[in-house]
């Protein structure tokens, strides 16, 4: 009998050990498909630009670029620039989806402080994962709470169009 004691008692402590030593893989899998999903994610992002450009032969009023490099297309995306005359931040494009691979030069019809400094602008806008995003005037791209979106009701005046909601 105290044979058999020893024997099973190896083979729990064996079986436990295999337990232990599998929920250790698996953790660490899921660690390292976390962070795909996240580069993956955040890869989308860093794909996503606006700046300004100067006009084109012709005309006076710099340009607004637009660029969605991604494979994958976003939502509600606002980009915003602030008036030269009170500081205060106004609405130069407001899309509620834009295409993979989107591409836009606009023309704006009224200036915007520092608009020959691309960080004068900030980018809002949500991935394909719900994820919301900015990127600051310093070109800083960091996520944000979707609740955090600063711009619920937006004017499209800069460029001649009535309100829409986004």
């Amino acid at each position: 009998m105290e044979g058999a004691g020893i024997v099973d008692w190896v083979g729990a402590v064996g079986t436990t050990g295999a337990l232990l030593a599998s929920l250790a893989l698996l953790r660490s899998q899921f660690s390292v498909l976390k962070g795909e999903i996240s580069a993956r994610v955040e890869g989308q992002a860093r794909a996503v630009a606006a700046w300004t450009g100067p006009p084109t032969e012709g005309e006076t009023a710099m340009r607004l670029h637009l660029r969605n490099g991604s494979p994958q297309p976003l939502y509600n995306l606002t980009v915003t620039g602030e008036d030269p005359d009170d500081q205060s931040e106004m609405v130069l494009v407001a899309m509620s989806v834009v295409a993979p691979g989107f591409e836009m030069a606009r023309a704006l019809t009224r200036p915007i402080r520092n608009y020959r400094d691309s960080d004068a602008l900030v980018l809002e806008f949500d991935d394909v994962e719900g994820q919301a995003w900015r990127r600051h005037r310093t070109g800083e791209l960091r996520r944000v709470e979707p609740s955090s979106r600063r711009w619920t009701r937006v004017s499209a005046e800069v460029f001649g169009a009535p309100e829409a909601s986004v």
